[in-house]
């Protein structure tokens, strides 16, 4: 069958598929409005998974879910489909460009916590940012100008950047909790 690893490998990605589903714009209206969990799942995934299969997998999920909504009559995201919607994949790519990078130099110590600090903010900010600005320049739903764009960057940069930070802090400590508890577990059974 698979190995242990590969179990492991498996579950998480279908955590990480199963949070997306129930908080991708509210698609499936499951959650009582959970802020969009895709940013993060994108981010996990480079630092738990890596490999481009997982991330080809969850870009595919991401798409499905958008198209499904579209074909189900939602405006708001039929909206979403114009020529800036390709730009989700350099934007979710820098999310797990991000996770790549903490795998790689992960340390089980507190200062690994600042670390997945500082690359959350790091990797969320450069996804915003093509994410934003293609969709604000290219949509055709805006009357562009460089205030207009600066506005809406400020509007909505802290609201953006909530999401992945409460995600990525809650699987910190999720995280921590398993691994202590693991290894409490073998110090008493061994």
């Amino acid at each position: 069958m698979f190995s242990s690893k590969t179990s492991k490998k498996l579950a998480i990605f279908a955590a990480l598929a199963l949070l997306m589903l129930l908080t991708r714009g509210n698609h499936f209206a499951l959650t009582a409005e959970l802020p969009s969990a895709s940013t993060a799942v994108f981010l996990l995934a480079g630092f738990f998974l890596g490999g481009l299969v997982s991330f080809a997998a969850l870009l595919g999920q991401a798409f499905g879910m958008d198209l499904w909504m579209v074909s189900q009559g939602h405006m708001d995201a039929a909206a979403c489909f114009n020529q800036a919607y390709g730009f989700l994949l350099p934007a979710y790519g820098a999310l797990w460009l991000g996770g790549r990078f903490l795998a790689r130099h992960f340390e089980a110590n507190a200062m690994m916590l600042v670390k997945t600090a500082v690359v959350t903010v790091v990797s969320a900010s450069a996804a915003f940012l093509i994410s934003k600005t293609s969709f604000y320049f290219l949509s055709g739903l805006y009357s562009t100008s460089w205030s207009g764009y600066l506005a809406k960057l400020t509007e909505s940069y802290a609201g953006y950047m909530a999401a992945p930070l409460m995600y990525v802090a809650l699987t910190a400590a999720l995280y921590a909790i398993i691994v202590t508890g693991f290894q409490q577990y073998r110090q008493h059974t061994a």
